[in-house]
């Protein structure tokens, strides 16, 4: 038995975890008997998640366990991975992810036995017959492990040149009765029952703040249409999903291929959503995508200074792209959801003050104000070069935290409470426009026959709550009083402990 694991951080995440359940397809098919550990272990208990996988492992007597890491993941990963240990030494830990791809080093030196970097579709079968017989891993390219003391790495693996290969993901080995459910987390602010897939991988832009290329390559892999087909109709059926949101890094690099996607969609009515680029947008595209079900696109807008985009995020396109590609997305009757960011190497007052603006000009949907956080891997990292220690990298934060002035290289000090202040300022008109579109969104499902209209206005309205519950929380955070005060607090309770 091969125990794959995924972190309890993501246990209440809707969006399926692509990559682990496609490892498990791939076991699957190889005649390797698995599991997948996630909240599926909750069902009925209140124990603690941890002692939860430890039970499962002492269970199945499973020999061969699999974790995945993002950044945020990476001390609980290998705090789960010395517990594995302790309970049998014997048990062989691997992980993989985007961290352990950039950082293997850590996982190596916590007690993990074998580090995937990259895709591991292709190397998983090679690496079980190695763990089962010689362990002679330096033959296996894109693997890391610790020889004679020291990390090891053999040369990366080639990217997978035909992901038709690729067996559907295991859906049916997760917890399927919790991503199946009514939820307004996966095309953000829309409540649906939506399903998250991938037709393609790689992307061919260059932002240094992005480490998906690390992972995936520059050049753009696509999966035929057929077999699309066939996975989105088996969500469908099978699980009764409504929606799809496609985790492609840019689904519209392609032009033909979105056109592929829109047939697709409309013949199966299904409604979904999709992250795009300003300046690959097109009004015949946009034009195929509203009539197919398209509900909501989310786009990097990051900064509304050009100098910004382009000297330092390296994202190759304008503020004019963003303020045109947004209307024209809208005049399609497609919602827009836009990501913008903070604190970049070298930004000014004004070029923060101009983001702000831009922000409010394009009347988004929805929006995220997020902070830089630098990844080990970016070209950004190597830019800030902050000095974070590798067991407290898990405390960096999209939205602030003790570590931004760490690595925060911009010329504004606390850009935690420059972006309440953002956020606050746009939260009252993005949420005027939700409503706006109500009766639109009401309208279409109606048209769909979707049921439980009334369950989804309620599971809606607890997503509101909770969004102005975050907002509160941020803006109680940065009163100047109440942030001393619980500094305070902090130290105190720090001393009394030692």
């Amino acid at each position: 038995m091969i125990t794959l694991i995924l972190p309890p951080d993501r246990w209440n995440d809707m969006r399926f975890p692509v990559g682990i359940l496609s490892i498990s397809s791939v076991l699957s098919r190889n005649g390797y008997e698995n599991v997948v550990l996630d909240s599926k272990l909750l069902d009925g208990t209140d124990k603690n998640p941890d002692d939860l996988i430890l039970e499962n492992l002492r269970k199945t007597s499973s020999m061969i366990v699999g974790l995945s890491s993002y950044i945020h993941e990476q001390v609980y990963v290998a705090k789960i991975a010395k517990k594995i240990k302790e309970l049998n030494k014997e048990i062989f830990v691997m992980v993989g992810g985007p961290q352990p791809t950039v950082a293997p080093e850590f996982y190596l030196k916590s007690g993990v036995d074998l580090v995937v970097r990259g895709e591991g579709e292709e190397t998983i079968i090679p690496i079980i017959e190695e763990i089962k017989g010689s362990r002679d891993f330096e033959k296996i390219n894109g693997v890391s492990f610790i020889r004679n003391g020291e990390v090891f790495s053999t040369p990366s693996a080639p990217m997978i040149k035909d992901l038709n290969i690729l067996p559907l993901p295991a859906y049916d080995s997760s917890n399927i009765k919790h991503y199946a459910r009514i939820s307004s987390r996966v095309i953000r602010g829309v409540p649906l029952k939506t399903a998250s897939i991938m037709t393609s991988r790689g992307c061919p832009f260059s932002c240094t703040y992005c480490m998906g290329k690390l992972i995936t390559g520059k050049k753009v892999r696509f999966r035929s249409p057929e077999l699309i087909y066939e996975e989105v109709k088996l969500l469908r059926d099978s699980f009764g999903f409504e929606a799809i949101y496609f985790l492609d890094d840019t689904l519209s690099v392609s032009k033909d291929y979105v056109k592929n996607i829109c047939l697709i969609m409309k013949e199966l009515g299904m409604l979904w959503g999709a992250q795009e680029r300003v300046n690959t947008v097109s009004a015949s595209n946009l034009r195929d995508m509203a009539k197919s079900g398209c509900v909501q696109l989310d786009f990097g807008i990051e900064s509304g200074s050009n100098r910004v985009l382009n000297e330092i995020a390296k994202k190759n396109i304008t503020v004019e792209q963003s303020l045109s590609s947004q209307r024209l997305v809208k005049s399609f009757g497609i919602r827009t959801f836009s990501n913008f960011m903070i604190g970049f190497p070298t930004e000014t007052r004004k070029e923060m003050g101009d983001t702000f603006k831009l922000a409010k000009k394009i009347k988004s949907d929805e929006y995220i104000f997020a902070i830089l956080m630098p990844i080990p891997g970016t070209p950004i990292w190597d830019m800030v070069n902050p000095d974070i220690p590798p067991d407290r990298m898990s405390e960096m934060n999209f939205f602030g935290g003790e570590l931004v002035d760490l690595y925060n290289r911009s010329e504004v000090k606390n850009l935690e409470r420059v972006r309440t202040k953002f956020t606050n300022s746009l939260y009252i008109r993005s949420r005027f426009r939700k409503l706006l579109f109500y009766p639109r969104f009401l309208f279409k499902l109606s048209k769909k026959n979707f049921s439980r209209l009334p369950n989804r206005i309620v599971i809606d309205l607890l997503y509101e709550i909770n969004l102005a519950k975050g907002q509160m929380i941020y803006t109680l955070k940065n009163i100047k009083p109440l942030r001393k005060a619980v500094r305070s607090i902090k130290r105190n309770l720090y001393k009394r402990s030692y």
